[in-house]
This record gives C-alpha cells, structure tokens and sequence, in this order.
C-alpha cells in the first residue's frame, strides 16, 4: 500500500488596514509599496530635523524592541490630519527616558 501525501496549503493572513477603503495587503511588501511615496516624505522630514547630538541611526534602530510597548502604552498620541490629504497619522510617542529606568540601550 503506498501512501498519497497530502499537500496542505496555509492561508496567507492578509494585512487589513481598513477594509472599507480598500486598504487591504496581501504582504509587508505590497503595504510598503502602496504607501512608498509616504513613507519617504516622512523620511526626509525626519532626516530634514535631525541635529548634532541626536543620538544615531544604528541606535534608532536598536530600539526596535521598544516598539511594541510604545504602541501598547504610548505617553502620547498626536493625532495629524494636515500632513496627508488622503488620510490621518498617528505619533506614538514615549520618551526614550521612560525605557532608560528599566532598560540599557547601548550609547544612549
């Protein structure tokens, strides 16, 4: 008796943003892609105020861990409608002073 394997197929979990208007992705790839020209404005706006003494890019992005718990439990949320005519965006904001009691961020 010769056994049949059995292919199962995994269902991709799609990114909703907001189903009404249309803001569902298959991928991170597809998400970024339709929200490149955005995301690049905000990228230049960021480096355009960056000041000696800030601290680095390799430190901002060693502070990929703080994240999620910025987003769970923000100090702030600013709520910008002028930035995007297509939609608003929302600033989680926790200073970098509230992680530096509990947590040891290299140079920082």
């Amino acid at each position: 008796m010769k056994l049949k394997g059995v292919k199962l197929r995994r269902k991709l979990k799609e990114i909703v943003i907001d189903r009404e208007a249309g803001l569902v992705f298959k991928s991170e790839k597809d998400l970024y892609a339709h929200f490149r020209p955005q995301i690049e404005q905000l990228e230049q706006e960021y480096v355009s105020h960056l000041k000696e003494g800030d601290i680095s890019e390799d430190q901002v992005e060693g502070l990929g861990d703080l994240l999620e718990v910025t987003l769970d439990e923000p100090a702030e949320i600013w709520h910008d409608d002028r930035t995007f005519k297509q939609f608003p965006i929302f600033h989680f904001i926790r200073p970098l002073e509230m992680f530096l009691e509990s947590v040891e961020i290299d140079g920082v």
